[in-house]
């Protein structure tokens, strides 16, 4: 008989990390329960469920950080719009204020 894993949020967010480890959990009792044979089935896939974990989170981390460096850039564009903009309203406005 399978075991259902019910994904769910927790508290109100991703339920990722709460996710990983219930289904962990799961294989990691199916290995131990397994009688003689296909314990090493469920040992792997545990093994594998882990490295895609890992996976995952390294691409997010990389994500993140490309993210962050391009808000930045446009955040420093912005900036030197915004100079540009004001030195033009000054000069204009100083233009017909003489």
């Amino acid at each position: 008989m399978a075991e259902e894993v019910k994904i769910v949020d927790v508290a109100g967010g991703p339920a990722a990390e709460a996710t990983l480890q219930e289904l962990l959990r799961v294989m990691k009792g199916k290995a131990g329960g397994g009688g003689g044979s296909g314990g090493g089935g469920s040992t792997d896939a545990s093994s594998k469920a882990q490295d895609l974990y890992t996976t995952a989170v390294t691409r997010g981390t990389k994500s993140r950080r490309q993210n962050t460096k391009a808000v930045d850039n446009s955040t420093s564009a912005l900036k030197k719009m915004a100079g540009a903009v004001g030195g033009l309203v000054s000069g204009t406005l100083g233009m017909f204020g003489s």
